[in-house]
């Protein structure tokens, strides 16, 4: 898995080292607890408004247009690129609080072992086109795309609780 830095200040160091420590091992916990693993993913570390830069080229890359109001503030995301998965971390939002990095860790690779699974980058990329209004979609496809993202937002707060299946290994 490839890790990348973007856009991050001396004061991001920390959050960088740490996601270098737990990386491999929290991919492991992952594929262990969902039985799928994250693929050919990215982890790129970044500051706020570099969350927003990458994944809008992310979507540039696969759709030609992006929304940048499509991503908050969050702790991380993940989305789908031309050849796999990103996975972004936001080093500001961990800056106090170092040991959260492990819990958007595991919950953003839950995400990209998601992404991998059978047919469901084909839906992931169906319901981004729909997003951005490049395609349409029935009101059936709508409700079964939404309770497919509800499930798998449940399934990715559940690895959260892997953390100390993570501690253990990387002490």
């Amino acid at each position: 898995m490839k890790l990348t830095t973007h856009r991050l200040s001396r004061k991001h160091q920390p959050v960088v080292d740490r996601v270098t420590l737990i990386l491999d091992e929290a991919a492991r916990v992952v594929k262990r607890h969902s039985g799928c693993g994250v693929g050919r993913t990215e982890v790129a570390v970044t500051t706020r408004r570099g969350v927003t830069d990458l994944a809008c080229r992310a979507h540039e890359g696969l759709f030609g247009v992006s929304d940048p109001d499509d991503w908050d503030n969050s702790a991380g995301t993940t989305t789908l690129t031309r050849t796999g998965t990103l996975v972004i971390v936001n080093a500001d939002a961990h800056l106090r609080h170092l040991e959260e990095v492990d819990r958007t860790l595991l919950h953003e690779l839950a995400h990209a072992a998601q992404f991998n699974r059978p047919g469901a980058r084909k839906q992931n990329l169906r319901a981004i086109e729909y997003g951005l209004g490049l395609r349409e979609l029935s009101a059936t496809e709508c409700r079964a795309g939404t309770r497919r993202m509800d499930a798998d937002e449940l399934e990715a707060e559940r690895a959260e609780d892997l953390l100390r299946q993570l501690a253990k290994a990387v002490r």
